[in-house]
């Protein structure tokens, strides 16, 4: 994957939104032209629905709910009769955007809370348990250091303590091509599992290659964790909650 500009006034902050903008197309591309077929079941009973919920933590004190249901075959159930309800309030069915080409999502704004509990009524007037998921905690003591400079001749060391939940640690790295125009090369992600207290080393060896020299390194704690599902529910159902990671950017000259 290439991203090109012509030297930005903001080098840093251009190439990160390159980076992530494209990502976040890329993964909602494939996310949604996978399950983009209406099911054409008789839902009944909640072991044909497969549930996939996600709960988003705002720090304006707000979480976003969005709640997908489809069948064994992975088309959308989109029924109006189907409602879902989180910890007492129903959420609304609503487009998820035409221009993604996937209608149907439950969705709600709702207050934080310390846990959220899913629960499913379908046609036939049969509620059932759907999800269960605990708020995230609170990782404001957490301790992360690293340079904010970095330096082609050692390696970079990012140390960090006091993590609660965070079990994730997420490396994107950006490097300029020794090409004409600036081109700018984003690698795909490094996903490592961490501990509360610990540290990592990028080695200095890796900061070149052959065709280019490391521009970025951004180090995201992941703030997300899953929660339980009802048992009866189709393979593959899932509740996730998450937040913003704690990042960390190191700009190389």
């Amino acid at each position: 994957m290439i991203l090109k500009t012509q030297k930005p006034p903001n080098k840093k902050n251009r190439i990160q939104t390159q980076i992530k903008t494209c990502s976040f197309f890329c993964f909602f591309l494939v996310l949604f032209s996978s399950c983009d077929h209406v099911s054409k079941l008789l839902i009944k009973d909640i072991s044909q629905i497969c549930s996939n919920l996600t709960v988003y933590q705002f720090d304006d004190k707000q979480a976003q709910i969005t709640v997908y249901l489809t069948d064994k075959d992975g088309n959308i159930i989109e029924n109006d009769s189907i409602r879902v309800f989180l910890n007492g309030l129903e959420t609304t069915q609503e487009e998820a955007g035409g221009f993604y080409g996937r209608p149907a999502r439950y969705y709600l704004m709702t207050a934080l809370s310390n846990n959220y509990t899913f629960e499913l009524v379908l046609p036939n007037k049969k509620k059932y348990f759907l999800a269960k998921v605990d708020a995230l905690k609170d990782e404001n003591k957490a301790v992360i250091s690293c340079e904010e400079k970095g330096d082609f001749n050692k390696d970079l060391v990012l140390k960090w303590s006091g993590l609660k939940e965070i079990t994730e640690l997420e490396i994107e790295r950006a490097f300029k091509l020794f090409t004409p125009g600036n081109s700018f090369e984003a690698q795909k992600p490094i996903a490592i599992k961490i501990k509360p207290t610990g540290t990592y080393v990028y080695p200095k060896a890796e900061f070149k290659t052959s065709s280019a020299k490391i521009n970025l390194l951004t180090f995201n704690f992941m703030r997300r964790k899953q929660g339980i599902t009802n048992p009866n529910l189709l393979e593959g159902s899932s509740v996730t909650i998450e937040e913003l990671p704690i990042s960390k950017t190191v700009e190389f000259p």
